[in-house]
């Protein structure tokens, strides 16, 4: 089930395991807790029904599976290898980042209680320029400034995932919140397409240098666009005004 909170499985798992647990839309209790016990039971022969969607799309998804091609550029490789020779070190800071993310994310939560999606994502947006913008430096602090870099980014990038769900309930309140998260992530689902396609020219073409440099100026340009978000005020407005009925 968890393959249902990330891209566009938002838009198509989200709908059809909620359609199946609650096709009646029952309403939660005070407490926030759903107590029907047809509901409930319904709950546990969902796991099955997702495990065998996943599983029809893990197999047509092996069937383009093939080996990659020759790179233009042989000085080219992930990034660390160029100038950390040690492939265990490499695959300790990779398992960490796992770590980074799962305390991540109930962190940003809490600061997203704290004070707006407005100041936490502009935080987020600007973080990840500073750290994009200078991790082509990382290799003066070699293996230290490598797994410090690394792992903030990880902590920071993880946020999107806490934010935006939040943020699409608050403003168009939780019984829509999978779909309109949905309809969201059909944008980063399509700039994982389309930024794979650009950076594998610009690597091309510029090298680390260039590709650091393009992801840290969309990530600023993010910065830019999240100044324009409206305050918690304006979006408690919006939220009243399509919470009210129709007249």
């Amino acid at each position: 089930m968890s393959s249902a909170g990330f891209g566009l499985a938002l838009l198509i798992l989200n709908p059809i395991q909620t359609e199946f647990i609650n096709p009646l839309n029952l309403p939660a209790d005070k407490y926030g807790y759903f107590t029907d016990s047809d509901l409930l039971d319904q709950v546990v022969i969902t796991f099955p029904l997702l495990g065998g969607i996943s599983l029809v799309l893990q197999l047509v998804a092996c069937i383009f599976l093939v080996n990659p091609p020759i790179k233009k550029n042989p000085d080219i490789n992930a990034y660390g290898q160029t100038y950390i020779k040690d492939d265990f070190f490499l695959s300790v800071v990779t398992a960490l980042t796992g770590v980074t993310n799962s305390v991540s994310q109930p962190i940003w939560g809490l600061l997203l209680d704290k004070t707006s999606y407005k100041d936490c994502m502009a935080s987020v947006n600007a973080l990840l320029t500073a750290f994009m913008l200078t991790f082509y430096a990382t290799p003066y602090g070699y293996k230290i400034m490598f797994t410090v870099w690394v792992l903030a980014i990880e902590f920071v990038m993880s946020a999107v995932f806490v934010l935006i769900p939040a943020a699409c309930a608050k403003v168009y309140g939780a019984k829509h919140s999978g779909t309109s998260v949905g309809f969201v992530f059909i944008f980063p689902s399509m700039s994982c397409v389309l930024g794979a396609l650009a950076i594998q020219f610009i690597q091309d073409s510029f090298g680390w240098f260039g590709s650091f440099g393009f992801i840290s100026s969309l990530t600023f340009m993010a910065f830019i666009a999240t100044l324009f978000f409206p305050e918690r005020e304006k979006v408690k407005k919006v939220q009243g005004e399509l919470r009210e009925p129709k007249q």
